[in-house]
């Protein structure tokens, strides 16, 4: 998948595309906020088989560069 830009105005730039390996801070923070009864967000070890094993699941949405969804 390329990138997708869902909506671009000059106060918002909304993007859906693949998860990458840098992207383990923001997915974490997300993760500890909505998950925290869980255990909070995956180990980055974890993280890092999933997108070895299955990248074109691994999809997120990044507004103005940071992740925001996963």
């Amino acid at each position: 998948m390329s990138e997708i830009i869902l909506s671009e105005t000059p106060e918002h730039l909304l993007n859906l595309r693949h998860l990458t390996k840098e992207d383990y801070p923001d997915l974490e923070k997300i993760m500890n906020k909505v998950y925290p009864v869980m255990g909070g967000a995956i180990p980055k070890k974890k993280f890092l088989s999933q997108l070895k094993i299955f990248p074109e699941g691994q999809i997120c949405i990044v507004v103005n560069g940071q992740v925001v969804g996963v």
